[in-house]
């Protein structure tokens, strides 16, 4: 992942955080980006297969695990590649300790 998409500021003003969202006037509010929606679109058959799972076995429930797309917009692959993009920092220094307790460290 570039270090530009990364370093991309928050949003801090209303306007800004809630700008592919419309206020309904019952309350609450409506999703407009529909990228969005179509990153989502398998979730609720997910969670509904999910659940069915887990009544006939005679679980509750709070033994239901949630799709991770539906928190996380990246992929699995994108996920574990943020963890190693250090690696080659931190093993070299590894590399170079000569005392096992910092090495490991």
């Amino acid at each position: 992942m570039p270090f530009d998409d990364v370093d991309q500021p928050l949003p801090v003003d209303r306007d800004e955080i809630f700008a592919k969202f419309e206020f309904c006037k019952s309350g609450g509010l409506r999703c407009t980006d529909t990228e969005a929606m179509e990153r989502q679109k398998g979730v609720l058959k997910d969670v509904v297969k999910e659940f069915a799972k887990n009544f006939i076995r005679g679980l509750g429930i709070s033994h239901m695990s949630l799709p991770v797309r539906m928190f996380e917009p990246r992929s699995t692959i994108q996920r574990v590649a943020d963890y190693f993009c250090f690696a080659p920092t931190f093993l070299k220094q590894a590399a170079e300790e000569t005392d096992h307790i910092e090495r490991f460290r």
